[in-house]
């Protein structure tokens, strides 16, 4: 199931994608996806992120090939970082780049999207946790990165978390292929 967020009618929406329209769903998609019976099509909606989450807990170097490209060496721990709500933007708003960085890049992740509040899970039952994943873009001025020593600010811009279009429930994410484009070129 492909589960989006969208403005229509002046109204923030959740829904399910089915082909070339949106199913509008009743509240939110955390618990129980109850269908209203109202269609939209797609081209009259603008899509949003698909959803709107109070942080991002991220993992930093998480994949070889990104550690090599950096030239560093993958941590013995999970380095963890947060991105506030307000870096959130949906799949086609605009990254806005900070003046005073010389050098923003892209950074193809695939997201993880949490369906209730989670503490102490065993990872027996983690999934039971997540609702889907989505596609996201952890957008890094590297400069601001490296000179500070530690990610806030050059992770944290606003517009620095471009996610979506949707929310995929029906993903194995252990043979999930991430790439990264950009204009249309393979880039990651």
């Amino acid at each position: 199931m492909k589960i989006v967020r969208f403005a229509a009618n002046g109204k923030i929406r959740y829904g399910v994608l089915s082909g070339q329209s949106i199913r509008a769903i009743q509240g939110k998609p955390f618990a129980n996806i109850k269908l209203t019976g109202e269609r939209y099509p797609l081209g009259e909606v603008k899509l949003l992120a698909p959803c709107a989450p109070s942080k991002i807990v991220a993992l930093g170097l998480s994949y070889r090939s990104h550690a090599a490209e950096v030239k560093a060496e993958l941590p013995s721990v999970p380095l963890i970082f947060l991105k506030p709500s307000t870096a959130v933007i949906g799949p086609e708003d605009n990254i806005i780049y900070p003046p005073s960085s010389k050098r923003v890049d892209y950074e193809g992740e695939l997201g993880v999207v949490i369906k209730k509040p989670a503490w102490r899970v065993p990872k027996e039952k983690a999934l039971e946790y997540v609702l889907g994943y989505t596609c996201f873009n952890d957008v890094t001025a590297r400069d601001h990165q490296r000179s500070d020593g530690q990610w806030t600010r050059g992770k944290g811009f606003d517009t620095f978390a471009p996610m979506g279009p949707c929310i995929e429930t029906e993903v194995d994410s252990d043979d999930a292929v991430i790439e990264t484009y950009l204009n249309g070129e393979l880039k990651q």
